[in-house]
């Protein structure tokens, strides 16, 4: 199919940058008694440092005050994250190893918190970049803990500059194809039906109207400068002109579908859109198996196929790009295999790419 969902709440990395909301409840449960010495501060840091360098996630959890927030800057896109969502986005990435080193470490006051501030540098892979950092701590319960962490800025560093990390498997060149349809990811005079802020309702819109028959697509409008931000549309075309895109209009009107033509603007970004399309399936059996997609700079997020399993998914993304089938053990088994497949995006990659079948094993390993 042409329509995917992303779970907003959980995965807005690669598509979305998401508002923040601290309830004065969450803040009040922890809130700072003291402002930390610089001592402590640059122990933190240490420790922070250590944490990640070592691959011990449950220690980099501690350091983390629950009123934390986080805000997140790389390849382009911002994004902000509450306690739980940046701990779920750096657990994937403690997965493999990484090195992540500080230099120019200052600490100052800021109000009730300490603030450092330092030049990072984190290197996974084949991904490496480097940018300005902000720490904020505090004291909760006696012991100082980081209650804000805000990447400022960061750029990708050439292979010469990047920080040394074990090497690991080269994810092979993505192989796309031409697009076929009326929509290929190109600005221009879109089709544009359904809008909604929930992802799962355009998907499952666009699910039952391509069953029937009916091309469509479901893009964030944050791609494009022209749209309405913040949402994500069903789209059933894209033309050179406002009376093609007209013309497309009266045609689904025809067939009881509202819809109207709209100038998407240009792109947000200067990547190119790529399509992303293949089949979830379970020991065999295709079906909505839920699908985590991350790329390397750790964005991530997650996607839900159709009845069929069927996915696909628009993505501006350049690097490594994995996908991974989620599909859960059934009650009988006790073991599963994930089926995970890892793409490389060039920037000069355009068009479809098919993945094939990604289909997780399950079985009853005895007792």
């Amino acid at each position: 199919m042409t329509s995917a969902g992303w779970d907003r709440a959980r995965a807005p990395a690669l598509l979305l940058s998401l508002a923040l909301v601290l309830g004065p409840a969450a803040a009040h449960a922890d809130s700072p008694s003291a402002a930390p010495d610089e001592a402590a501060v640059r122990a933190l840091v240490a420790r922070w440092l250590e944490a990640q360098n070592r691959g011990d996630f449950a220690a980099y959890r501690r350091l983390y005050a629950p009123s934390f927030h986080g805000i997140r800057r790389s390849g382009g896109r911002t994004v902000v994250l509450d306690h739980d969502g940046w701990l779920r986005d750096r657990e994937r990435m403690f997965k493999k190893p990484m090195k992540v080193t500080a230099t120019d470490v200052g600490v100052a006051p800021a109000g009730a918190l300490a603030r450092a501030t330092f030049v990072q540098e984190f290197s996974s892979g084949t991904y490496a970049d480097r940018g300005r950092k902000e720490i904020d701590v505090a004291i909760i319960g006696g012991a100082p803990a980081i209650a804000r962490e805000e990447l400022l800025e960061s750029a990708p560093l050439s292979a010469k500059r990047k920080a040394a990390a074990p090497e690991e498997p080269q994810c092979p060149l993505a192989k796309a194809q031409p697009l076929t349809g009326t929509f290929r990811g190109e600005p221009g005079w879109f089709v544009i039906g359904e809008t909604s802020s929930d992802a799962d309702a355009i998907a499952a819109r666009a699910q039952k109207l391509e069953a029937a028959g009916t091309e469509v697509h479901v893009i964030a409008t944050d791609m494009f400068q022209g749209l309405k931000q913040g949402l994500f549309a069903i789209v059933y075309g894209a033309f050179a002109t406002r009376a093609e895109a007209q013309a497309r209009v009266q045609s689904l009107q025809a067939q009881k579908i509202q819809a109207y033509a709209r100038e998407s603007g240009p792109r947000r970004s200067d990547r190119r859109l790529v399509q992303i399309r293949g089949v979830a399936a379970r020991n065999g059996t295709p079906g909505p198996w839920p699908l985590q997609i991350s790329v390397d700079d750790g964005g991530e997020g997650q996607l839900t196929p159709a009845p069929n399993g069927q996915f696909a998914l628009w993505i501006d993304t350049v690097g490594l790009l994995s996908i991974e089938n989620l599909a859960p053990v059934p009650k009988e088994h006790d073991m599963r295999a994930p089926a995970e497949v890892c793409i490389r995006l060039a920037a000069s990659t355009r068009g479809r790419i098919d993945v094939g079948t990604l289909d997780t094993t399950t079985w009853l390993c005895g007792r």
